[in-house]
This record gives structure tokens, sequence and C-alpha cells, in this order.
């Protein structure tokens, strides 16, 4: 996929593959001409955005689970929402896991 007919030394790959964790929607590997790192944020905001726009995951989970109706708008969904899991403290610092999800509009 990195090489010929097509590849080069600028071509990288987000090969999306099944879930190995039941709690993951999605897995993905990531190919780079050099390496291939275990996690990187750019090539994890790409991913998110192809499973997103592409619909392959459910972008009103929150609004689904949560449910949401503005007091004065006629508004019914969340727009921008983190979701973070439970903190923890670590070194005296509050951290959790987290991740902020936007619906994409077509």
């Amino acid at each position: 996929m990195l090489n010929e007919p097509r590849g080069g030394v600028f071509r990288h790959v987000n090969l999306l593959v099944p879930q190995k964790n039941p709690r993951a929607q999605m897995g993905w590997i990531i190919m780079e001409p050099a390496d291939t790192p275990p996690m990187s944020g750019s090539n994890s905001i790409c991913v998110a955005t192809v499973l997103l726009e592409t619909g392959i995951k459910i972008t009103n989970a929150a609004t689904e689970q949560l449910g949401f109706v503005h007091p004065e708008n006629p508004w019914n969904h969340i727009s921008f929402c983190q979701i973070t899991a439970p903190l923890t403290e670590e070194n005296g610092v509050k951290v959790g896991k987290n991740t902020v999800t936007i619906p994409c509009w077509t």
C-alpha cells in the first residue's frame, strides 16, 4: 500500500480493521514508510473524521443516550460534547481519558 505502483515516502495509510477490544467501535493500523507507530494524534483525527463523515460510525450517540432539548431555541441535539472517563489522580493532578464529538452536517 505504501510503495509501488503509486506509493512513495510521502504516502501514509490508516488501515481500518475490526476492533480487538469489545469496548472499541473500530480498530486501525497506522502505516508510515519508516515506521508503524502505535499511536499518532494526527492519524487519530484523520480516522475519526473518516468514520464520522462517511457514516461508518453514529454521530448522534450522545444525543441518543443523554437526550437534549434547548429551553428557548429549536435545538434538539448536542452539537459539541466532551465525554470524560472517571477522573483519577496522578501525582496530585486529576486526569481522565476523554474525547470531543462534533457532528458532521452534510
